[in-house]
């Protein structure tokens, strides 16, 4: 009769206890996160992902998705949809530039299952990204742009030229440059 293998796990303090099998969701994220330090990417481009991926597993866990094969693409616009109703640490609800960025680490990682061969819906591929609108670019008041250029170059005698503001406005027509104040 062949001996049996078990697995073992040790604790943080040193005990040993059997290892448990994890659901393939969660096993997926850890080598997908495994595979993402082993192509060196950064400490922060890896806790993005943590941050990203990591909640929807969770959410997913509490509903009861633990395969790949059951999440199909009602979940992941479930989750979309509480996400952004979901109001964040400032009690506001979240940016839609946070629920893009959560879109595309969920489907990164979705898309690097597909090719590890685990079987997901394709449709959750095809989501359209969520809708980002385009800043309004800052307004400087003219004394602001003076205690700018004052800051930059106090030395100089360019912060001679913030004293008249009417270079401001042939500036505002082409590109400002860095040090070029005008002339």
């Amino acid at each position: 009769m062949a001996r049996m293998r078990r697995s073992i796990r040790v604790l943080p303090g040193g005990l040993a206890s059997p290892a448990r099998r994890q659901p393939p969701l969660a096993a997926g994220c850890e080598h997908f996160r495994l595979e993402r330090q082993g192509a060196l990417l950064s400490q922060k481009t890896l806790e993005y992902y943590d941050g990203m991926v990591l909640p929807f597993l969770k959410w997913l866990d509490v509903e009861g998705v633990h395969r790949f094969d059951h999440l199909d693409v009602s979940h992941v616009r479930h989750y979309r949809a509480q996400l952004a109703a979901r109001p964040g640490r400032s009690g506001r609800t979240l940016a839609p530039k946070t629920l893009l960025e959560s879109h595309r680490a969920i489907l990164c990682f979705l898309r690097w299952a597909r090719r590890e061969g685990y079987r997901t819906d394709d449709r959750i591929l095809e989501l359209t990204a969520p809708r980002v609108p385009d800043k309004e670019p800052t307004v400087y008041h003219i004394a602001q742009i003076r205690q700018v250029f004052s800051a930059c170059n106090p030395d100089s005698n360019r912060g001679a030229c913030c004293a008249d503001p009417g270079w401001l406005r042939p500036a505002s027509r082409r590109d400002l440059r860095v040090g070029s104040c005008g002339s």
